[in-house]
């Protein structure tokens, strides 16, 4: 079972917010204090049967209302208290209302119309995990001793698969594999080694000392909602039995190094789509389920977090009056090639997510020297909150921007002129003024007399000013100023101030053929405000606009 989607109305940053999930992984990004934690909060209040305080009303004269729907998995039943939830398709639609001043929630279902209990509530738990190292809290032992005796009579029937698992898991992190025959010895191993008494360790053993952590706390945490009276189970045709569980966590960069945060995360999903055999018969044996049926919500501000799929991601965002909206990668519906290549490009882009304005470039030169522009420019990326994003080919820059704008990101892009007869026009889309970025930054040296600039990043990268063959005849493909003209090999040096095409045209052949980071840099790092392309600035100016 998974939550479909929820309206949010009057519940402290949301006036009124409609938000769509992913049936497994959602991960909630966006500006401090936009109302990830709130949103992580209100999951709480709900699965818990709490009530909302007086300081959760947005608007006190109006009542907070949640709807929900909910889905569950084909031929699958839930039952609540052994009683089967009379569902008819399987989907379920529930409002939540309160007003302030109410000491009790008023439930109902939005097909029927038919009041609920608050055991129609119960339909998940909810779990609110927090990941920590090294028995860090003081009473880490204590609450670890809940779980002694279950623990116990679980080691001592199963050691040698308790074991078998623990290595495979050491060997894979790095940590010393003979851990895991100490580990499968009894509950009382267990205690220590996570309360931090014992095995110090190396750096390679922090990441399965992690997991181990992770994995028992995670337990304790089932432990302690189940208890004696569970609510509700999910029962496949089967017969087994599954707990429908929201797991949320927040901010799981605080106090991980990103390897850790990502093996964490992995083995949370592993955990929910039940494909850890440890974790799988310690629930068998422990709790008495087959597995977990579970919906993972991460709140955070590390792009160490996330992984490589848009559709996962949901972007809280505030509108210019102020009103906090959420645009949710698992309702954007792109052709299937572009889908792939999203995809594919997601790794470069996952900053943006986190930017107040994003500016899409072509390639590495540029990708370079836009930062440094920038801040010769007064506009200052990180200050700005500003992503520059390499695109890594022309044809990639549009599909991108229709992402980053499907997210809510203002999004600047630039192109080469000589692709603009088949670029739709749009305020945010700007062109070189010449052919290409290349081009633009010679023409411009040229009209402000300072091919120097350029002649100096020349000798520093390539050690003398030699234009070769090669760059000729590249260079001529894209521009030749002058058809008549057969452009040689030659140095720089040798061309005459007086030879206006010439100086022009060799400087671009050498720019040409030595695009890369490196240029851009001693570009931004030599280029003086006044010698920066008007096109340039333009873009520059429109990013930081936005940004502001």
């Amino acid at each position: 079972m998974h939550i479909l989607n929820m309206e949010v109305e009057n519940y402290r940053t949301f006036a009124s917010l409609q938000i769509s999930f992913d049936r497994q992984m959602n991960y909630l990004v966006g500006s401090h204090h936009v109302g990830k934690t709130n949103f992580l909060d209100l999951l709480e209040v709900l699965h818990e049967r709490q009530v909302f305080q007086p300081s959760d009303f947005l608007d006190q004269a109006q009542p907070i209302c949640i709807r929900l729907t909910l889905q569950l998995e084909p031929k699958q039943v839930l039952l609540i208290r052994g009683v089967p939830y009379d569902d008819t398709n399987g989907v379920l639609h529930i409002k939540v209302t309160q007003h302030a001043g109410d000491d009790m929630l008023r439930i109902e279902d939005t097909e029927t119309g038919k009041v609920l209990s608050a055991q129609a509530l119960q339909y998940m738990y909810f779990l609110r995990h927090v990941p920590s190292l090294f028995g860090e809290e003081a009473n880490g032992r204590r609450k670890l001793n809940d779980l002694y005796d279950r623990l116990e009579t679980y080691l001592h029937s199963h050691r040698s698969d308790a074991a078998a698992y623990l290595r495979r898991l050491a060997e894979a992190t790095g940590a010393n594999p003979d851990i895991a025959e100490t580990l499968a010895d009894s509950a009382d191993t267990w205690l220590n080694y996570l309360a931090g008494d014992a095995w110090p360790g190396r750096d390679a053993e922090q990441t399965f000392r992690a997991v181990v952590i992770a994995g028992f706390q995670f337990l304790q945490g089932l432990l302690t909602l189940c208890g004696e009276n569970r609510g509700s189970i999910i029962e496949g045709t089967d017969g087994k039995q599954y707990l429908p569980l929201l797991l949320c966590i927040d901010e799981p960069e605080i106090h991980l190094t990103p390897y850790i945060q990502r093996t964490l995360l992995t083995f949370y999903q592993q955990v929910l789509r039940n494909e850890n055999e440890l974790m799988r018969d310690i629930f068998r044996e422990v709790l008495g389920i087959d597995g977990i049926e579970g919906q993972l919500f991460v709140a955070t501000h590390s792009t160490d977090c996330l992984i490589d799929d848009y559709r996962c991601i949901i972007r809280l965002y505030r509108e210019p009056e102020g009103k906090v909206q959420a645009a949710c990668g698992s309702e954007f519906t792109f052709p299937a090639e572009v889908e792939k290549h999203l995809i594919m490009h997601f790794p470069e882009m996952k900053e943006a997510l986190f930017a107040r304005a994003v500016l899409v470039v072509e390639g590495e030169t540029e990708y370079g020297s836009f930062r440094g522009f920038g801040h010769t420019l007064g506009v200052h990326f990180n200050m700005l909150g500003i992503c520059l994003v390499n695109a890594r080919g022309e044809s990639s820059i549009f599909r991108l921007c229709e992402l980053f704008r499907s997210f809510h990101l203002g999004t600047v892009a630039l192109y080469d002129w000589d692709v603009s007869g088949k670029i739709p026009r749009d305020p945010d889309i700007f062109f070189t003024d010449e052919i290409c970025y290349e081009l633009d930054v010679v023409e411009t040296l040229w009209e402000r007399r300072a091919l120097g600039s350029l002649h100096e990043i020349v000798m520093e990268l390539q050690g003398d000013d030699r234009v070769y063959g090669e760059m000729v005849r590249k260079a001529k493909s894209k521009w030749d100023p002058d058809p008549r003209r057969n452009f040689q090999a030659r140095k720089l040096q040798n061309i005459s101030g007086r030879d206006s095409v010439g100086m022009r045209f060799y400087y671009f052949a050498w720019m040409y053929g030595n695009k890369g980071v490196m240029l851009g840099r001693l570009l931004a790092e030599k280029l003086t405000a006044e010698q920066i392309p008007p096109a340039f600035v333009r873009v520059l100016r429109r990013t930081e606009e936005l940004a502001r």
